[in-house]
């Protein structure tokens, strides 16, 4: 994306620029379903078709828990993006700081199916579907170019970061579907907790907003209330995760 904004357009090296400063803390999000990732090949490798159930369980509370967590992620880059550009780049111009603000809520809402591809894709790997996991990739990768070539040269850094979220959405859909492990019923009852969460933090940030509280706390009050409400109503159902080790009897 990075080459693509100098290439393509008039300002591309000042877009590039504005984009890294976004992208910089997508990256370090990355890591939580990266490292999840790695707790779930393991798992998803030693189940076979007659224990896809206990998988479908397993990823649907990682699910859950990405979805609760990369959005509330989103809804704080949407609400304080610019007070977020102006702590991170104490010395950049206001215009820099609207521009980055804008970027760095669109990246961090690719987060969500980013995270989610991580979760389906590993069970296509445990699974040995190689070849179908770079065809949806491949594909992705064509698209986003393609958006790229459409919408930068008019809109910038900011389509850049739009095209980022259509085509992991895209991709992460691909990746649930050919996985299996999440129909059509079950896709309410994951969706409906974040969603309702969201809701309730658009109206208590508007809330929060008409304070003089520093931007960060009320960022801190905002995601406590959501985490407490999805605690509340079971979304996160931190009781029923439990990891069972079998302790091997002598021979």
């Amino acid at each position: 994306d990075a080459l693509m904004l100098r290439w393509l357009h008039p300002d591309g090296f000042f877009q590039a620029g504005l984009y890294a400063r976004g992208f910089r803390l997508l990256d370090a999000a990355l890591i939580f379903p990266i490292l999840l990732s790695t707790l779930l090949l393991p798992a998803f490798s030693g189940v076979g078709e007659k224990e896809r159930e206990r998988a479908g369980k397993i990823a649907g509370i990682s699910v859950r828990l990405l979805l609760a967590l990369t959005a509330a992620v989103a809804f704080t880059a949407h609400s304080w993006g610019n007070e977020i550009s102006r702590t991170l780049n104490p010395n950049g111009l206001e215009s820099e700081h609207l521009a980055t603000g804008k970027i760095l809520a669109w990246l961090l809402t690719a987060w969500i199916p980013m995270s989610l591809i991580y979760v389906y894709g590993t069970w296509l790997t445990a699974k040995r579907k190689i070849r179908l996991l770079n065809l949806l990739a491949g594909g992705t990768l064509l698209l986003n170019i393609g958006l790229n070539v459409w919408l930068i040269p008019d809109f910038g850094a900011e389509a850049a970061a739009w095209n980022v979220l259509i085509s992991q959405g895209l991709f992460a859909l691909g990746c649930g579907v050919a996985s299996g492990l999440t129909s059509l019923q079950q896709l309410p009852r994951l969706l409906v907790g974040p969603l309702a969460g969201i809701v309730f933090l658009y109206f208590l940030g508007k809330m929060l907003l008409q304070t003089q509280w520093p931007w960060y706390v009320q960022a801190v009050a905002a995601l406590s209330a959501y985490g407490l409400l999805l605690l509340a109503t079971g979304y996160l159902p931190l009781k029923g995760i439990r990891f069972k080790t079998e302790e091997a009897g002598p021979e």
